[in-house]
């Protein structure tokens, strides 16, 4: 007898009706629609537990990572394998921190090490790093609260608020940065001395980027000086 099969969407807005409607320990044939659609046996209870675990929490703002690759990957056309590889290297720079004590495994918590790339990631950071992230929840520049929950603010901005308050402690006017001397460390350097050690900034090119984004933007900007 062929048993069902059933895709699993990455970002599903419901159990299929007719998953619900077989007996939960009926055996099934399970798609997930992540990278190579590749098959597993499973029954229909646990596959519609998975199913109203992943809508919980991306309703809460949370995926996976092959969950937030493969969703990248549709937003911008990209191979969702390639997009995996930019979402670790993000983790592993610094750029994206994983909530280490969730995940959707039964692992040990909070995460540590390797297994930190099983937590859970929000969105809110995952759209500061992917700018084609298809944001439905809570908004990048006013992290929200409900009742009893609070919502983490995005890494980026975190990162770009740090320093502006840096600057504003030293007494330095970020629209009007003073520029380097010729062959003297200038101010950015006495930042970048004071944050060492700060958790967000582990990495080697975290500080320059945020520096970078905070020119971009607007709020910081370098003293002219006349010819």
């Amino acid at each position: 007898m062929e048993l069902p099969l059933f895709e699993v969407d990455p970002r599903p807005e419901q159990v299929p009706p007719a998953l619900l409607a077989l007996e939960p320990d009926t055996r099934i044939i399970a798609r997930p629609n992540w990278f190579d659609n590749a098959e597993c046996f499973t029954t229909a209870g646990e596959l519609t537990a998975d199913i109203e675990q992943r809508i919980k929490d991306q309703a809460a703002g949370l995926f996976t990572i092959n969950e937030a690759a493969r969703i990248v990957a549709e937003s911008c056309g990209q191979w969702p394998k390639k997009v995996r590889l930019q979402v670790w290297k993000a983790i592993d720079e610094g750029e994206l921190k994983p909530l280490d004590d969730k995940t959707r495994f039964a692992l040990p918590l909070p995460l540590t090490g390797g297994d930190n790339k099983l937590a859970l990631l929000h969105e809110n950071e995952l759209a500061a790093v992917f700018p084609t992230w298809p944001t439905t929840t809570k908004p990048l520049t006013a992290p929200a609260t409900t009742a009893g929950q609070v919502v983490p603010k995005p890494r980026q901005l975190a990162q770009q608020e740090i320093i502006l308050n840096c600057l504003k402690s030293m007494e330095i006017d970020p629209l009007n940065f003073p520029k380097n001397q010729a062959g003297k460390k200038g101010f950015k350097a006495d930042v970048r001395t004071k944050l060492k050690g700060n958790s967000l900034f582990v990495g080697t090119t975290i500080f320059n980027k945020a520096w970078e984004r905070l020119q971009k933007s607007g709020d910081i900007v370098t003293k002219q000086v006349p010819p």
